[in-house]
């Protein structure tokens, strides 16, 4: 069985004209809804686990078919307990030290103030508190926090790239909150595609990941 992690609406993380302009490259989402659905167990770390088919990445173009609530059946409304916050947008990310390029001039203290300042950053817009530590946070598109280069092998053995193609994290999802224990102990689960793939809308051709690295 596989549980529902999230839904998005992509009509909502599309960059405007004159942002695409000045901040470069983006994900170059389509319109319509992204749902993503997992069992919880399958870490993606083995390229056997294809035949788990331990998770679905489900691309919706448009509403046609589906069926709002209506209000007037009575149902609770929906507590902030039961959504997790997220950069569910084009938005900043930072790179792992390691993905750095190799002629780099950023020493590792420098990528550590500006790493942890930006989590703190993120945290306080969340609940609105500083904190001493920490955590993740769920985002769509963006940089790996645990880093690409760890699992490049193994991007390139379950999904071979051809010419002029690449590999891009389409979605990253935190454990700590709302999720708390869904993917191992404070583990993240990664979603990563291919940019062609991405280009021609085969979200099921997706790869994910649990990370606890």
């Amino acid at each position: 069985m596989l549980a529902h992690v999230a839904t998005f609406c992509l009509s909502d993380a599309q960059l405007h004209p004159e942002t695409r302009a000045s901040w470069g490259d983006d994900l170059d989402l389509p319109s319509g809804f992204l749902e993503i659905y997992h069992d919880l167990q399958t870490y993606g770390d083995d390229p056997a686990d294809r035949n788990e088919r331990g998770w679905l990445v489900r691309y919706i173009p448009d509403v046609t078919g589906l069926h709002l609530v209506n209000e007037a059946v009575g149902l609770d409304p929906v507590s902030g307990d039961e959504c997790q916050q997220g950069l569910m947008m084009p938005g900043f990310t930072l790179p792992t030290f390691e993905d750095l390029p190799t002629n780099s001039a950023v020493t590792f203290d420098q990528w550590e103030s500006c790493f942890e300042e930006l989590e703190a950053e993120w945290h306080l817009q969340r609940f609105g508190v500083n904190a001493d530590s920490q955590i993740p946070y769920s985002h769509l598109g963006g940089h790996s926090a645990h880093g690409k280069s760890a699992v490049f092998a193994l991007l390139h053995e379950v999904l071979p790239l051809g010419d002029g193609d690449e590999h891009y994290l389409l979605a990253s999802f935190e454990s700590w909150t709302t999720l708390n224990g869904w993917f191992g102990d404070a583990g993240t689960l990664e979603v990563w595609i291919r940019k062609q793939d991405l280009a021609q809308q085969r979200f099921d051709e997706a790869w994910c990941l649990i990370r606890n690295d």
